[in-house]
């Protein structure tokens, strides 16, 4: 049976655990070597505590050598025009090996709904 993580973060979040978290892809891929799992979706910490755009960089770097990890670029509504227009995200994806989205409403103090993501 081959497993596939679909929550993996990297990163040293802001708010500790009581865990030790990946900080490094070498850092997953030992885990699941560990875990038995075969591929993972992964995601940056810094997407949730610093910036959307500065996390799906930081994410992009981390994942291309390791083509175990897929990535998971988040996003935000994009009144403001901080991310590119949203075909030209999603064209960016598929070199980037970015297979899902995320986005923190909560967190990140928006709604998600039809209205705040429309694509403007």
């Amino acid at each position: 049976m081959n497993f596939f993580d679909c929550n993996a973060f990297i990163g040293l979040p802001a708010r500790r655990g009581l865990y030790s978290p990946a900080t490094a892809a070498q850092d997953i891929l030992a885990e699941m070597d560990f875990c038995g799992v075969e591929r993972a979706l992964v995601w940056h910490i810094a997407q949730f505590d610093a910036s959307p755009q500065t996390g799906n960089a930081l994410l992009t770097a981390v994942i291309q050598p390791h083509p175990r990890l897929l990535g998971g670029w988040s996003i935000l509504p994009n009144q403001a025009h901080e991310f590119p227009p949203f075909e030209t995200f999603l064209e960016a994806m598929r070199p980037a090996r970015v297979v899902a989205l995320r986005a923190f409403p909560n967190d990140h103090h928006f709604l998600l709904n039809a209205v705040a993501m429309d694509r403007g």
